[in-house]
């Protein structure tokens, strides 16, 4: 099954003139309509199953978002295809539809503190020092019976060293720039598992187009009911029942919510889910990535696709791209991780436009304008979600993801990006959890 859904899922042009499955008679309910889940939908469906999505938003993608207020697409939610190379589904898919694909460019113009352009041998030098400070961290882990945190690791590695001023702001925005990729606080990130990911390698590649194209290609043809958040799956004799707005039944059904969605009890289980993945929910955490977008009248910024700013305070808007290299539209989104993109989500949009903006003033002067308009993204708010995505803290591992994997009596599978050992916390990553849930129930039930 894996091979025949992939072949079918990366060409969607071909695969939407192949001749679907016969019938087999068998219901399946999948809760969620992000990527997994439509994913998942869709290859259940080309294999004869009937079919239904239940999703608790009024949109689809779920941290897929694509908002469009002012206009043109922005992204709210899952920016790149990352690592596009051979093996990465979407990379075909997004071709196969036409989409449009810019590369990103991993080349940042760089700020400090006070808004001083950084020299690229001052850039080097930082990223030199980083990699040998990285290797000796990662040794200190190595050798201790025991985890420990990303953070102190990197402080046990610094013991004996003398850092200048300068050196430890260019750490300071290195260990941010972790955060935005983990999106967790690095006295929380596992220093033997919190980056042991796996990557297709190749370009990054951004979508002008929006993101959620690639979800509504793959939605096509599905039956998918909005606005219907599932609060009890119940299983019994074999059969399972789902309750949302109704309650259906079915032959089986798969759970895509997030991690903290599970981890904040949304959905109840009758009976309990099994304690290798109650403990697996419980000990592995969601981090949490925001984004200030932005908008002006004009582009006064440098024509660079990214800038980097490196502020005293952690997570002050360490990484800044410019959508105007992208799109033409004159917009700037600047990224925050971990506890600093938290705290945040506490103060009013007023406040964290202008703390945004005090360091667009810093680095591009005292005379930029005002923005014509913003968005905030607050995942860590959001009540489907309690988070952006996954990460490994101390005290677990990646055991634990193949328990949030692992399916339930034949009839409860699971899939998103947290389920998937190798590529969590992207969006490839939850697409083929949600290929592999489907050929779980292919497996049991077809």
């Amino acid at each position: 099954m894996r091979a025949a859904a992939l072949l079918g899922l990366t060409g969607l042009a071909a695969c939407d003139d192949d001749e679907p499955a016969a019938p087999v008679g068998k219901r399946v309910i999948v809760v969620g309509a992000g990527i997994s889940g439509v994913v998942c939908a869709r290859a259940l469906q080309r294999q004869g199953f009937e079919v239904v999505v239940l999703e608790a938003r009024s949109r689809l993608g779920g941290r897929i978002w694509t908002d469009r207020r002012f206009g043109f697409p922005i992204e709210l939610g899952a920016n790149w295809i990352e690592g596009g190379g051979r093996g990465n589904p979407l990379t075909p898919i997004a071709r196969a539809n036409g989409l449009r694909l810019v590369e990103a460019d991993d080349d940042f113009l760089s700020f400090d503190h006070d808004g001083r352009r950084l020299g690229d041998d001052e850039v080097d030098e930082i990223d030199e020092g980083f990699v040998e400070l990285t290797e000796t961290a990662e040794r200190l882990a190595e050798d201790r019976e025991r985890d420990l945190s990303l953070e102190a690791a990197y402080r046990a590695a610094l013991r004996g060293e003398s850092p200048t001023t300068f050196e430890r702001r260019g750490l300071e925005y290195a260990l941010a720039a972790i955060e935005t990729d983990t999106a967790g606080a690095l006295d929380q990130v596992s220093a033997w598992y919190g980056l042991d990911d796996a990557s297709f390698g190749g370009e990054d590649y951004l979508l002008p187009g929006g993101y959620d194209q690639v979800v509504r290609a793959l939605a096509r043809d599905l039956e998918i009911l909005r606005d219907e958040a599932v609060r009890e799956v119940s299983i019994s004799g074999g059969r399972v029942a789902v309750t949302a707005g109704s309650r259906l039944e079915a032959d089986a059904v798969v759970v895509t919510v997030p991690l903290g969605a599970l981890k904040a009890n949304a959905v109840s289980f009758s009976p309990a889910l099994p304690a290798a993945k109650r403990a697996a929910i419980r000990r592995l955490r969601m981090g949490t990535l925001n984004k200030v977008v932005l908008r002006f009248e004009r582009a006064f910024w440098p024509d660079a696709q990214q800038f980097a700013y490196w502020s005293r305070t952690r997570g002050e808007f360490p990484e800044i791209l410019n959508w105007a290299a992208i799109t033409g539209h004159p917009v700037l989104k600047a990224f925050t991780g971990g506890a600093y993109a938290v705290a945040m989500e506490r103060r009013p949009d007023a406040q964290v436009v202008r703390d945004a903006m005090a360091v667009l003033r810093r680095c591009f002067g005292a005379d930029v304008p005002e923005p014509t308009g913003h968005v905030i993204s607050r995942w860590a708010s959001d009540p489907l979600t309690h988070g952006s995505y996954s990460f490994i803290p101390v005290g677990s591992d990646h055991e634990d993801r193949d328990a949030l994997a692992a399916p339930v009596a034949d009839t409860l599978f699971f899939a998103g990006e947290a389920t998937h050992r190798s590529y969590p916390a992207t969006v490839h990553g939850a697409f083929l959890s949600g290929v592999r849930a489907a050929e779980e129930v292919v497996e049991a039930h077809g």
